[in-house]
Protein backbone atom coordinates (compact mmCIF):
# COMPACT_ATOMS: atom_id res chain seq x y z
CA UNK A 1 0.00 0.00 0.00
CA UNK A 2 2.83 2.44 0.88
CA UNK A 3 4.38 1.80 -2.64
CA UNK A 4 1.23 2.83 -4.39
CA UNK A 5 0.34 5.99 -1.75
CA UNK A 6 -3.29 4.96 -1.46
CA UNK A 7 -4.61 3.76 1.80
CA UNK A 8 -6.12 0.07 2.99
CA UNK A 9 -9.96 1.01 2.17
CA UNK A 10 -8.98 2.29 -1.60
CA UNK A 11 -7.00 -1.19 -2.08
CA UNK A 12 -9.65 -2.90 -0.69
CA UNK A 13 -12.59 -1.42 -2.69
CA UNK A 14 -10.24 -1.94 -5.89
CA UNK A 15 -10.46 -5.89 -4.57
CA UNK A 16 -14.22 -5.74 -4.41
CA UNK A 17 -14.54 -3.93 -7.77
CA UNK A 18 -12.67 -6.57 -9.40
CA UNK A 19 -9.75 -4.04 -10.18
CA UNK A 20 -7.57 -5.52 -8.43
CA UNK A 21 -6.70 -9.43 -8.05
CA UNK A 22 -6.87 -10.44 -4.39
CA UNK A 23 -4.11 -10.90 -2.41
CA UNK A 24 -2.60 -14.25 -1.36
CA UNK A 25 -2.25 -15.77 2.17
CA UNK A 26 1.68 -15.95 3.17
CA UNK A 27 2.66 -16.95 6.36
CA UNK A 28 -0.70 -15.84 7.17
CA UNK A 29 -0.31 -12.42 5.81
CA UNK A 30 -2.21 -10.77 3.05
CA UNK A 31 0.55 -9.77 0.03
CA UNK A 32 -0.44 -9.53 -4.01
CA UNK A 33 2.18 -11.02 -6.38
CA UNK A 34 4.75 -8.62 -7.99
CA UNK A 35 3.54 -8.94 -11.50
CA UNK A 36 -0.10 -8.28 -10.39
CA UNK A 37 1.04 -5.08 -7.92
CA UNK A 38 2.75 -4.16 -11.17
CA UNK A 39 -0.14 -4.18 -13.51
CA UNK A 40 -1.97 -2.37 -10.96
CA UNK A 41 -0.10 0.65 -10.67
CA UNK A 42 0.18 0.69 -14.73
CA UNK A 43 -3.43 0.49 -15.11
CA UNK A 44 -4.00 3.39 -12.64
CA UNK A 45 -1.19 5.38 -14.46
CA UNK A 46 -2.53 5.17 -17.96
CA UNK A 47 -5.87 5.73 -17.09
CA UNK A 48 -5.11 8.51 -15.40
CA UNK A 49 -3.20 9.65 -18.43
CA UNK A 50 -6.53 9.93 -20.38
Amino acid sequence: MADTGFGKTFIYDRVKDGTLVKPEKIHGRSRWRYRDHCEFKNRLLSSSNG
